[in-house]
């Protein structure tokens, strides 16, 4: 990718999702990493714009008057996580390195997970009027006591740290290779499955620190 097809790619981005939770890393220049976050953006525009994070007047909507305290439990919760996401949002800048802009975009989408997540299962409240449990034991296995807890939070940095070379190294192979398109997007789904893992084990760690 060319700087005049990335200064391209992002107006595209900025007219079609203005929501793009990676914008403000986009916007601070023509790097190798940003190239990895808009094509990861790029691929967001057709099918998942409606899915992009609402615009700030957006965020604040209240349940009903009628809703009950469960409801009203997850719509905070909801609110108080855009919150975090707005202040990381924010912090880009302040990031002066693109490895500062990296941990700052992976933060940032893990938060937009959890996101996600509570609005399904606010969804799926209004609906049924029963909370969806949150399933992660069989997706994110962690051990129960704390000394392998430790270790299992430094192997999975570790594997993190791993996914960020691989895709590094996956976006300046040659846009002509056969294998770049497919590498990359492996790369991005292995290192925000890597990133949420991570996330939970430092919550099971440490919940007062994390929460």
């Amino acid at each position: 990718m060319t700087e005049a097809e990335y200064r391209k790619g992002v107006r595209q981005v900025e007219d079609r999702n203005p929501g793009e939770v990676l914008l403000p890393a986009l916007r601070t220049g023509f790097t190798r990493v940003n190239v990895i976050y808009l094509t990861a953006a790029l691929k967001r525009l057709p099918a998942e714009v409606e899915a992009a994070a609402p615009a700030p007047a957006r965020q604040d909507t209240v349940p009903s008057k009628n809703a009950d305290e469960t409801l009203k439990a997850l719509w905070a919760e909801r609110t108080r996580l855009f919150g975090e996401m707005n202040r990381m949002s924010n912090h880009f800048h302040d990031c002066t390195t693109d490895a500062d802009r990296a941990a700052n975009s992976d933060a940032i989408g893990k938060k937009w997970e959890e996101i996600v997540a509570v609005k399904e299962r606010i969804r799926q409240y209004e609906t049924t009027g029963e909370v969806a449990s949150v399933a992660t034991d069989e997706k994110f296995p962690l051990p129960e006591y704390p000394i392998e807890l430790m270790k299992k939070i430094a192997s999975i940095r570790a594997m993190i740290s791993q996914a960020k070379k691989t895709l590094r190294e996956a976006a300046e192979l040659p846009d002509e290779h056969p294998e770049r398109q497919k590498r990359i997007q492996e790369g991005e789904e292995r290192l925000t499955y890597l990133n949420l893992y991570k996330g939970h084990a430092e919550q099971k760690a440490r919940p007062d620190i994390y929460d």
